[in-house]
């Protein structure tokens, strides 16, 4: 299956306290991100606090969502662990619940080499028969993977692209000569410029809480109109902006939460975003969708200011 589109990834829904899931939640987020158009969801990763999740609790959030997703929105479950073997096991889970992919981050807080890194997607690309995608994002695991282990891993049939939050643009260009590769660019900003060259898609937090204008961008360039699609790459850099650029969890977790039901509060060590600065947000994003007429959502924003 090759996975396309716009990708939201997901916050994971808990209690006020951000202590127990709440995954009664769930279809109520899968509801309002398919009503916004996206093409699919990213489930347990930096967005869904999946590092800060036990390994049960992953186990359950997946199976959460792949309920509520299946034959709506494709699903990727983040099966990345610094364990090799916590991974083995997320990615053998993500199979049985029906899953349409996975992908595995660099093992994190040790530094590791090339080879290690090798020997970790390896192991976890043989514990399932799904696409498997890297997950590139060195800001958060130290470690990367490099240029020549990602050709290798895909020549060798391990992997069919990458999640690169890196944003080196240059890179994810090299990625790209190598034919059908799957890449998922995680930087907002270089949405457009990576389609153009060939990505298969995006991964956007930003998305998740207001997903109209990078919709919007990816049917204009899929129907070729390179003019409207650059015109909703400026909403999508205006909405990234506003959203912290997608590095503030809360603040995207708090800002879904007001038009999605409530999703509960973030878990600890992360705080909750103060009141006034939600509404200041949420109040910028109506101002977007109003003047790019996006009437709907401008209103879904304005009643939360």
């Amino acid at each position: 299956m090759r996975i396309h589109g716009v990708v939201a990834p997901p916050p994971t829904p808990l209690d006020r306290d951000g202590i127990e899931l709440d995954l009664a939640a769930i279809p109520r987020v899968v509801e309002y991100l398919a009503a916004g158009g996206v093409h699919g969801v990213f489930v347990n990763g930096t967005t869904g606090e999946g590092s800060l999740l036990t390994v049960d609790e992953r186990e359950r959030t997946a199976e959460a969502f792949a309920a509520a997703a299946r034959g709506r929105l494709a699903m990727i479950v983040h099966v990345g662990d610094a364990s090799t073997s916590v991974a083995v096991r997320l990615a053998r889970h993500a199979s049985s619940v029906g899953a349409d992919g996975v992908a595995v981050v660099a093992p994190f807080y040790f530094e590791h080499d090339q080879e290690a890194l090798e020997r970790h997607v390896r192991a976890v690309a043989e514990a399932t028969a799904l696409p498997t995608f890297l997950y590139d994002i060195p800001a958060r695991t130290t470690n990367s993977f490099g240029l020549e282990l990602t050709r290798r891993l895909y020549r060798d049939g391990i992997v069919v692209g990458s999640k690169d939050s890196s944003g080196n643009l240059p890179r994810m260009l090299d990625m790209l000569d190598l034919g059908g590769f799957q890449l998922l660019t995680g930087a907002d900003y270089l949405a457009l410029t990576t389609l153009q060259a060939g990505a298969s898609g995006l991964v956007t937090g930003p998305g998740c809480v207001f997903p109209e204008p990078f919709v919007r961008l990816w049917d204009s360039f899929e129907s070729g109109d390179l003019a409207e699609a650059a015109r909703w790459q400026r909403a999508v850099l205006m909405t990234t902006r506003v959203l912290a650029f997608g590095g503030d969890l809360p603040l995207l977790k708090a800002a879904l939460g007001l038009v999605a039901g409530g999703l509960g509060g973030p878990r600890m060590p992360h705080a909750e975003t103060p009141p006034e600065r939600l509404r200041t947000v949420v109040g910028q994003l109506a101002d977007i969708a109003e003047s790019f007429g996006l009437r709907e959502a401008s209103e879904r924003f304005a009643g939360h200011r």
